[in-house]
Parts: C-alpha cells; structure tokens; sequence
C-alpha cells in the first residue's frame, strides 16, 4: 500500500482509490436529484436575494442545482475531471438570473456556481486589454 503525506499527518492510499471514489460517484448519481433539491434549498435558506424570489426563478433555482449535482456526480461516477465543456449550462443560467433580477455577484455566491469550474473553485478571470 503506498502512503501519502498530508499536513503532518500519514494517509495510507491504495490503488483502488480511483475506484472508490467511482463507487461514490455511482451513488451520488443515483441521488442527483434529491441532492439538487437539497442545494436549492440551502441557497434559498442562506441566500437573502433567494428567499422571496419568483416561483419561476425558484424552479429554474432547482433546475440548475440539479444539472450541478449531475454534472459532479457523473463526474466522479467516470472517474474523469470537470471539463469546460461540461458547464457550459453555468453561462446560460448565470444570463438567466441578469434577466430574472439576481445579480451576478449574488449568482457567483451560490454552489450552483461557485464550486464548480475546471480549474477549482472559480473560473479563471479573462485578461485586461
């Protein structure tokens, strides 16, 4: 078994890692939509701009959380990465919300958003010019 140091801390890693996070992905994916559900529920709890949002903004609120927890779910189920092309319904929602009267700010806070990009959390910023 190979070991891994994080923090100061010894972690044991096997090589059946990549499976196990699969077997993971596997079960989130059969659940994406209740854990879709459950994220639209917590940004409407935690987001004030949320809580007295329109009917069709909540729906479309449950829409995107749920194609999120897909998305990261299948992700983890393929034991691939996130890939650009994979979050292209991100733009499309965040135009969504200018039209709907949620701020990009306040769309950028949501997990819908913010935890997933290629890159980590946040996409990268364009460059000046």
């Amino acid at each position: 078994m190979e070991e891994r140091t994080q923090g100061s801390e010894q972690l044991p890693v096997g090589r059946d890692h990549g499976r196990a996070m699969r077997r993971v992905g596997e079960a989130l994916a059969s659940r994406y939509t209740d854990i879709g559900e459950a994220i639209a529920a917590r940004i409407l709890d935690e987001i004030p701009d949320y809580r007295d949002a329109a009917p069709d903004l909540i729906n479309d609120l449950r829409t995107g959380a749920t194609a999120t927890a897909e998305v990261l779910a299948r992700t983890l189920a393929e034991g691939s990465t996130v890939r650009r092309e994979d979050l292209g319904f991100l733009h499309e929602l965040a135009a969504r919300r200018v039209h709907q009267g949620v701020s990009l700010e306040v769309f950028s806070s949501t997990p819908t958003a913010s935890r997933c990009s290629p890159t980590g959390m946040r996409a990268p910023k364009k460059p000046r010019t």
